[in-house]
């Protein structure tokens, strides 16, 4: 796997997982 394509897969993953946390943190 190219390095540039496992570098944007880690900070798309980074970025979901991010703003799942933030969801569940406040309230809606």
């Amino acid at each position: 796997m190219p390095l540039a394509l496992l570098a944007l897969t880690l900070s798309a993953f980074a970025i979901g997982t991010t703003e799942f946390v933030i969801v569940g943190l406040i309230p809606t």
